[in-house]
């Protein structure tokens, strides 16, 4: 599943299942899940998300992760990628 963090941080969507429908935004993006994807070989899991931004929203871009498991425990947030956005 899929959960979208409010503006703030705080707040999460409802959870989106990657390749079923729906979709989850906030002010600087949107998170589409019919076009998302999860897979998973061994211990490697593999998270593509089809995410668009708003124009307003540019510059340095750092990706936050948490995983959790059914029993309640998670890695708790992490920096784990960065891009830079840039409009033309």
């Amino acid at each position: 599943m899929i959960y979208f963090a409010s503006d703030a941080g705080g707040g999460l969507s409802a959870g989106l299942e990657p390749g079923g429908s729906g979709s989850a935004s906030n002010s600087q993006c949107t998170v589409n899940a019919s076009s998302s994807s999860v897979s998973a070989s061994g211990n490697t899991h593999t998270l593509g998300m089809n995410l668009s931004f708003t124009a307003a929203f540019k510059g340095n871009l750092v990706v936050y992760l948490a995983a959790g498991d059914s029993t309640g425990a998670t890695s708790g947030w992490q920096a784990l990628g960065t891009m830079t956005l840039q409009w033309c």
